[in-house]
């Protein structure tokens, strides 16, 4: 491959470099590079040639414009709609995603991780969480959107330190390698507020202590800034959203080498923590926006990138 670009390059910028790329795998970067003869050249001297970018928060298996609907289909239609997404992704640039967990009982992105591992079909690298550990009533209790007789099993919820020790353990067991909890209220639940804090302290340090002594990372959906700094506190790795994180807590964040996985298009308007407007202000959010919708939801090629990741990273995890 020879890439090259004409324009005035920034200093950490290569011109005219060729790159050995020996089954899927970058082997050698040099003005010419040792090959043989009949080696395939690409030649993409007009063009600038980065790695691989990471989205760190994606749902492949959940469209949140039809959050209640979709739900109720089954595994197997999550799985197999799940690659179209993927490979959305990956011809958009992301060779990595951080799917960060399904409203299903089984385990439909860990089997669409299976197969792209196996080759069966083509996508990013998924690094996945399966499912999202919720206390009831929290983010990740979706029942909300149906009758009260109706008792669905899509949810993955605990409000005990041994409930949540147990779903803990049956993420380890079914392959996750991340585990993805919530201790806020969000912009699709139903009832809940991005403002409150949903977990007490124990039952926030569980899934640490327990993901921990399994070797597995902790990513909390979180809001207020009470939220982000008690899951900082109890050891996650990575806090998604943080909608109304204050400075002490970026602080906090920084310090301790957590990554921050923002929604830009909210933080920008987010009121100030921990001032007395803050659940006010946040409940009018929830009134005045309308929060971009998964990108299977779209039908547009290129899926829009929704998170970026900060605290002195530029990339996670």
């Amino acid at each position: 491959m020879r890439a090259g670009i004409r324009r005035r390059l920034p200093p950490h910028l290569r011109r005219d470099v060729e790159i050995l790329l020996r089954d899927g795998v970058i082997e050698e970067m040099s003005r010419a590079v040792s090959r043989l003869a009949d080696v395939e050249v690409i030649d993409l001297r007009d063009c600038t040639v980065s790695p691989g970018f990471i989205d760190s928060h994606v749902h492949l298996t959940m469209n949140a414009a039809t959050l209640a609907g979709q739900t109720l289909g089954s595994t197997a239609t999550k799985a197999l709609t799940g690659p179209a997404i993927a490979r959305r992704y990956l011809d958009a640039g992301c060779t990595t995603l951080r799917d960060l967990g399904a409203m299903d009982p089984g385990n439909p992105t860990i089997d669409l991780r299976n197969a792209i591992d196996a080759g069966l079909v083509r996508g990013p690298r998924l690094i996945v969480a399966a499912h999202i550990i919720s206390p009831t009533g929290g983010h990740g209790d979706i029942s909300g959107f149906y009758t009260s007789r109706w008792d669905l099993p899509v949810s993955t919820l605990a409000d005990d330190r041994a409930a949540v020790r147990a779903a803990v353990r049956r993420e380890h067991s079914i392959g996750s390698a991340w585990v993805k909890t919530v201790n806020a209220g969000g912009y699709f639940s139903f009832g809940d507020d991005p403002a409150v804090n949903t977990w007490f302290d124990d039952e926030m340090e569980a899934p640490c202590a327990t993901a921990r002594q399994l070797g597995m990372p902790v990513a909390v959906h979180t809001g207020a800034a009470d939220a982000c700094k008690q899951a900082i506190k109890m050891g996650v790795r990575s806090l998604e959203h943080a909608y109304l994180i204050d400075e002490e807590g970026v602080r906090m964040a920084a310090e301790s080498g957590v990554f921050i996985v923002p929604t830009m298009q909210m933080s920008s308007s987010a009121p100030i923590a921990g001032s007395s407007r803050s659940t006010t202000a946040s409940r009018s959010l929830q009134r005045r926006w309308r929060p971009v919708p998964a990108p299977c939801a779209r039908s547009r090629p290129l899926p829009q990138r929704r998170h970026a990741c900060s605290a002195g990273r530029t990339s996670a995890p």
